[in-house]
């Protein structure tokens, strides 16, 4: 009842609870190095010039700097590129690597419905070739989101969960 009434109050003042998404932890075997991996595909939402929203899959990765969106991705969800083409190095796992691209942001939402404003992200569109995961890095989403990740067995999430939590400035 005490809930209730709060969250009443709270409308009457315009507040509004921090916003948080919830995806379970996936584990695969990797059969190269013979040991188990834990990772997370996360559901951002974008709104296209074409009007609702929809879905783009990117994998969390707290090893990466900034989030990335390929060029033939980004130009399949009709998504503008920004500004002039670019040329930076990208240090990878396997050593630096010369990239061409783009360079711009992206405003994403953490669920279809979500009535807040979006969270406007840092997005590096290199134009690579072949099948590259989309990644969610920390550059420009840690100051907005808090990522944490619960290895705990949950029922519904035997590996544990990822959660996006909005941050709020004081």
């Amino acid at each position: 009842m005490v809930e209730i009434l709060i969250a009443l109050i709270g409308r009457l003042l315009g507040w509004r609870p921090r916003r948080c998404l919830r995806v379970p932890l996936q584990m695969h075997w990797s059969t190269t190095l013979h040991t188990p991996h834990v990772h997370v595909d996360v559901p951002l939402w974008i709104q296209p010039p074409s009007g609702a929203r929809i879905p783009i899959w990117f994998r969390a990765d707290s090893g990466a700097t900034v989030t990335r969106l390929p060029v033939q991705e980004a130009q399949s969800l009709r998504l503008a590129l920004p500004g002039p083409r670019l040329t930076w190095a990208e240090r990878t796992a396997a050593g630096s690597v010369v990239v061409q691209g783009y360079v711009g942001h992206l405003d994403v939402w953490l669920t279809r419905n979500d009535e807040g404003p979006p969270f406007r992200i840092p997005v590096h569109f290199p134009d690579l070739p072949g099948d590259l995961n989309l990644l969610l890095g920390l550059g420009g989403v840690v100051d907005q989101l808090r990522w944490v990740i619960d290895g705990s067995y949950q029922h519904d999430a035997p590996f544990g969960v990822f959660l996006l939590q909005e941050l709020r400035r004081r």
